[in-house]
């Protein structure tokens, strides 16, 4: 079983708008053909935009043929009033769990010309070692 800190934090500014997350993630995870998840909060804001992250992230790993259990338990979420919405958090997890794994999501973006998040229904992932 391995395991990993995952954070990511989302701070940027577009056409005027502000966007911001960050999210702090323990997660243990192996190699197990039945690819099951378990999802673990302390005490969390945006719980159902975490947990949707993480099943997406979930997903991909399964759609890719990445047969590998999780177990996530959420540290912490960091939001601000304005700037951070459900999406933004949904993005954020995503993001941390996809760069701390090394398991890019092709596709995966937040558009910085119009400020809209570009989140691929059908994936593929890149494999990428963590540095």
């Amino acid at each position: 079983m391995k395991s990993y800190n995952c954070f990511f934090e989302l701070k940027k500014k577009i056409l005027g708008k502000g966007y911001f997350g960050a999210v702090f993630l323990e997660v243990k995870f192996w190699n197990d053909t039945f690819s099951n998840l378990e999802i673990n909060f302390s005490n969390s804001e945006y719980k159902e935009f975490v947990s949707s992250g993480i099943n997406y992230f979930h997903e991909c790993l399964k759609r890719n043929n990445i047969k590998d259990s999780l177990v996530v338990n959420v540290k912490g979420v960091k939001c601000m009033p304005v700037d951070t919405t459900g999406i933004v958090i949904m993005f954020t997890t995503i993001m941390a769990l996809s760069s701390g794994l090394g398991k890019e999501i092709d596709g995966l973006n937040l558009n910085t010309q119009n400020g809209l998040f570009e989140i691929p229904s059908n994936p593929s992932l890149s494999l990428v070692l963590p540095s």
